[in-house]
């Protein structure tokens, strides 16, 4: 959120890590590439699905997910 609130949770997490905290100025590129990562991952999963005939919803609801994101 900002350079306070980013000492603050860093000031927590080296209670715990020893070898330091990297304050990176911002993690979105790494949120952004594990949404692309997942999404890709059940499409490729849903083509599965589609060619063994087996309803990829009726797959993630079984699987306790709601649904591609």
């Amino acid at each position: 959120m900002d350079d306070e609130t980013l000492d603050l949770v860093a000031s927590v997490y080296e209670l715990v890590v020893k070898v330091g905290v990297y304050r990176a100025p911002s993690a979105k590129v790494i949120e952004n590439s594990q949404r692309d990562l997942n999404s890709a991952f059940m499409n490729e999963l849903a083509f599965i699905f589609i060619k063994m005939g087996i309803d990829t919803f009726d797959v993630l609801k079984t699987a306790g997910l709601n649904g591609i994101s």
